[in-house]
């Protein structure tokens, strides 16, 4: 079974009635918005995600719980995604692929550490 068999158009009449499966996982693929894809766990859980193949390397990014996050909201940020790594890939795929947290690799053990010792009155 190929994982695209369930491509369907989201909706929010379908997102809320989303079923949990008895057991593993369902995973939906929206059929307007590249990569956008929706996971549905054994345990009810279901979380909007972005996934997509760049530069041979799966990438994923999740966007938020559909009980937190709506579809419009979802839509727009996979398309920012999509239009993120169209970009780098047209700039000839210099650095880090931009998709995940956007503040990922920033934060430092040091700059950690300094904020904890302003939070607690120390030196900075």
């Amino acid at each position: 079974m190929s994982q695209f068999e369930n491509r369907v158009q989201f909706t929010d009449r379908f997102v809320r009635g989303l079923k949990a499966p008895s057991h593993g996982r369902s995973i939906y693929w929206d059929r307007e918005v590249r990569g956008l894809g929706i996971v549905v766990f054994a345990t009810g859980t279901a979380t909007y995600y972005w996934s997509r193949r760049v530069n041979k390397n799966l990438e994923r990014h999740t966007i938020g719980s559909t009980g937190s996050v709506t579809l419009e909201y979802a839509r727009r940020r996979a398309a920012e995604i999509n239009t993120a790594v169209a970009k780098w890939q047209e700039t000839g795929m210099v650095g880090r692929c931009p998709v995940g947290n956007s503040m990922a690799g920033t934060l430092t053990l040091q700059a950690l550490f300094e904020a904890l010792l302003a939070l607690k009155g120390g030196r900075s």
